[in-house]
């Protein structure tokens, strides 16, 4: 870091690079990924350890998201095309989707049919992933000179990675903790949803982070428009 910042003469991306906007994307993607890599590490425990599935039948149970991812997509590139949604907007609408995905998952009943919250939390998830990316591509792609919009755009595929690692890390911290000594089903599904509990709060933040950002925009151009009448 010392010699990217005050060594090199062409650094990958320099500080004065990094405003606002920048940190809003960054922040946003942490969360929203690392709520995902909890999401799917430990709804996919839920159903191998506490429910004893199969993995053939839990992979069964998580094949919806290629129908729900695919239709993510194709109105995440409507949403930022013909209807041109801007990018924070959407950013908001899948940290919403990241949301409203572990917390179905977090709070699933054992015994409770699979059409019942697990199905709609597999539907949902795929939204926050087809949604974030692009948007947050965009936003960091415009926050940045044109020389660094190329290398500021791969700054979010790095992020991403970045923040399934870490999310995954803390959440099997905090699994540990919550369930101790007692390695019995009630203490792992104990720890299983200590863990996803704070997915819910890594999601719950970068919601957060989104909408203080949407609201900062929305009176920064607000702010504009009366300038320029005036």
């Amino acid at each position: 870091m010392l010699v990217e910042v005050r060594l090199s003469r062409a650094p990958l991306l320099p500080l004065d690079a990094v405003n606002a906007e920048v940190a809003f994307v960054l922040a946003a993607v942490v969360c929203g990924w690392a709520t995902f890599g909890v999401w799917t590490l430990y709804l996919t425990q839920m159903l191998q350890d506490i429910r004893q599935l199969s993995p053939l039948l839990t992979t069964a149970w998580f094949s919806p998201v290629a129908v729900s991812g695919a239709l993510a997509a194709v109105v995440t590139g409507k949403l930022l095309g013909p209807l041109q949604v801007r990018p924070p907007a959407v950013m908001t609408l899948a940290l919403v989707a990241f949301t409203v995905g572990v917390v179905l998952a977090a709070f699933a009943p054992v015994d409770q049919t699979y059409w019942g919250q697990v199905f709609v939390s597999v539907v949902v998830m795929p939204a926050g992933m087809d949604m974030s990316f692009p948007a947050a591509t965009l936003i960091l792609s415009n926050a940045v000179a044109k020389e660094h919009q190329g290398i500021g755009a791969s700054l979010v595929s790095t992020v991403v990675n970045y923040g399934i690692a870490l999310g995954v890390g803390f959440a099997g911290t905090v699994e540990t903790h919550v369930r101790g000594d007692r390695d019995t089903r009630e203490g792992r599904l104990k720890g299983y949803r200590g863990a996803l509990y704070m997915g819910i709060g890594l999601a719950g933040l970068g919601l957060l982070v989104c909408l203080t950002f949407l609201f900062r925009e929305h009176f920064s151009r607000r702010r504009k428009s009366a300038a320029d009448i005036a």
